[in-house]
């Protein structure tokens, strides 16, 4: 015992009172020195990042309404690829802001840019892409009662259907519908509630794709990855882009993927492998 002691008060020595031939080194960091110290922040560096991602998230969303206010973004290139770089510069913002945060305040206002840049996209008009067009019309063959795969847009045989709305928007008129079963069955149940009705299809979709941000909120909790990341998907300029804003059927992939990765974490690989396969083959058309 007393031999610990005396070795116990010569390490708490300087260096100064030790002999003139021993050199003392600082000890290293290690990782169990810098946990502590990262959790023992100041609330004001909390305060911080919070002020940091909400400012990005202005801006996101400001991008985001100025987008969606823009009558025809195919007409205005210049306009579109000012206002898309700025929303890639806040998402990054955000992103790189938020890749460690666990803070609930921090989620919320993740969360909240995330769904307030969707709702400024869902009025936007489909310009980019005029795909969502080419869903209402195979919705309006179908309500008639025609197979949507037996006749393109321009055959004969469906020219009553024609209208001065839709039918000029499609694209590759001479070509038949491409897009598989379990879509256009969505695309003819959204048409039973909202006839031609491109916004009514937007709102599905979104709906979709909310289901599929929710559920990698629960991915991130199950494998125990901060929250934070949320942003990385919850802010992408792309998906509020092209989903929200052009409509586009890529949403109803979403849910099913992220899903099918939530139970492989929990060990469901059954479940995983049915719903890879339902994405695979159903929404594919294969």
């Amino acid at each position: 015992m007393a031999r610990a002691l005396k070795l116990i008060a010569r390490s708490s020595e300087s260096p100064s009172d030790l002999t003139g031939s021993m050199r003392v080194y600082p000890r290293p960091h290690t990782r169990r020195d810098v946990v502590p110290w990262l959790s023992a922040l100041p609330r004001t560096e909390h305060a911080i990042t919070v002020l940091v991602l909400a400012g990005a998230g202005l801006v996101l969303t400001s991008a985001c309404w100025a987008l969606a206010r823009v009558p025809n973004l195919v007409l205005a290139p210049r306009t579109f690829l000012a206002l898309f770089t700025v929303a890639w510069l806040a998402y990054a913002c955000g992103a790189l802001v938020t890749f460690r945060v666990r803070a609930r305040l921090t989620v919320v206002v993740i969360l909240t840019v995330g769904i307030l840049g969707r709702i400024l996209m869902l009025p936007a008009p489909p310009t980019l892409s005029t795909d969502v067009y080419r869903y209402v019309w195979d919705a309006r063959v179908a309500s008639a009662g025609v197979d949507p795969y037996a006749y393109a847009p321009v055959a004969p045989e469906i020219a009553g259907l024609r209208d001065a709305n839709i039918y000029p928007r499609l694209n590759h008129t001479t070509w038949r519908t491409v897009y598989p079963p379990v879509a256009q069955a969505l695309f003819l149940g959204v048409y039973r509630f909202a006839p031609d009705n491109v916004f009514a299809l937007k709102v599905a979709f979104g709906m979709a794709e909310l289901l599929a941000l929710a559920a990698l909120a629960v991915l991130l909790r199950t494998l125990h990855i901060p929250l934070g990341r949320l942003t990385i998907y919850a802010w992408n300029p792309l998906l509020l882009v092209e989903i929200w804003g052009n409509g586009h059927l890529d949403a109803l992939v979403l849910a099913p993927v992220i899903a099918a990765a939530l139970a492989s974490a929990r060990r469901r690989d059954g479940i995983a492998a049915v719903l890879l396969g339902i994405v695979t083959v159903r929404l594919s058309g294969h």
